[in-house]
């Protein structure tokens, strides 16, 4: 995939992200790039859903037909239907601008020569095509119920997309980024092989899961991806290390793949989806460790001053029902003073 950075679309408006390429392609044409990439962006910029939606509803009632054609084709069959819906004010029928239409041609390689047309009487198969993508704001948790009653609870900055209807004829896919725990509906009896449509696979930067039925909690954070499994099996595929891990539950992996390293281990699972009941429950944690997941999950900057405090460990559970009991919690244990300035928080020995 080309290389593009967010700020190159943040100053797009609805047609923008119409009439471009990349984005174009990411809702004809998904991949697990293309949605990680889509997914950080409206993240990081959640003032842009409103205008991605209706770009994306637009794309994603589109008729395609395949064939092979020249600009000049293009522009005088766009022309043509034109002059029809202007003699024919009555008609419920909204064609794509020239612009867009010409940009579809530059990029047939990709689009396979399509020609973009869009009415009020969308075909039914279209809906098979539909992505759902939820995301959660800095301190939301949300549950997320799948077609086939898979069920999700969405960490906060997180976000998850899958396909909106699921035909039972393929695998079922979903797109990861972020945190999140995963109970998936178990289709197969055990008694015959198992059929595509059983198959439940879940993409990741850098990895892909393959499971049955059974839970699992996944956080990808600080280039750091750690899969934790908590009933049944899966097996974890690594991109970049090209290696495969079955996991039993109670395993845990964590995979750098800037380093490309990879770490199984024993853990108790239930510590690391503890966040679901606004719980957090680290494996001996430090400091350090608390406030980069307090970062993560509630978008402020700390800051901790004193290098000696550091790597002081914390034992036992800390609320995160919010972002200031859990630094109460952690100003009482480590006689600590904290002070919030904007969106930093300074930590300091008192």
């Amino acid at each position: 995939m080309p290389q593009f950075s967010e700020n190159q679309f943040l100053n797009f408006n609805e047609q923008d992200f119409i009439n471009d390429p990349f984005f174009q392609d990411w809702i004809i044409h998904p991949t697990p790039e293309t949605d990680l990439f889509w997914m950080n962006f409206l993240k990081t910029h959640p003032e842009k859903s409103q205008t991605i939606g209706a770009a994306r509803y637009f794309l994603q009632n589109v008729h395609f037909e395949d064939e092979q054609l020249d600009d000049s084709y293009v522009h005088q069959h766009y022309l043509e239907h034109l002059r029809q819906v202007q003699s024919d004010k009555k008609r419920a029928v909204r064609w794509l601008n020239a612009k867009v239409i010409q940009r579809s041609v530059a990029v047939a390689a990709i689009l396979a020569g399509v020609i973009l047309v869009i009415s009020i009487l969308f075909p039914a198969n279209r809906a098979s095509l539909e992505k759902v993508m939820v995301a959660t704001k800095f301190g939301e948790i949300k549950k997320v119920s799948l077609p086939d009653g898979t069920d999700i609870v969405l960490n906060a900055h997180s976000s998850v997309s899958f396909s909106k209807n699921w035909d039972g004829k393929k695998p079922r896919e979903i797109w990861l980024n972020g945190e999140a725990f995963i109970n998936v509906a178990h289709l197969n009896d055990g008694k015959g092989d198992i059929k595509p449509f059983e198959r439940f696979l879940v993409y990741g930067e850098g990895f892909t899961i393959e499971v049955l039925g059974t839970s699992f909690d996944i956080r990808q954070r600080r280039g750091k991806t750690e899969v934790v499994l908590q009933t049944g099996k899966i097996k974890l595929t690594l991109k970049d290390s090209d290696s495969t891990i079955f996991m039993l539950p109670g395993d845990i992996v964590s995979y750098v793949p800037a380093e490309e390293k990879v770490v199984k281990s024993k853990t108790i699972p239930e510590n690391y989806s503890g966040w679901k009941e606004k719980k957090l429950l680290l494996n001996n944690p430090t400091l350090e460790e608390i406030a980069h997941y307090l970062e993560d999950n509630y978008g402020k900057k700390i800051i901790i001053e004193d290098q000696k405090i550091r790597k002081k460990k914390i034992e036992g559970l800390i609320p995160l029902d919010n972002l200031n009991d859990a630094l109460f919690i952690v100003s009482t244990v480590l006689n600590t003073n904290i002070e919030q300035k904007n969106s930093e928080i300074l930590i300091r020995s008192k």
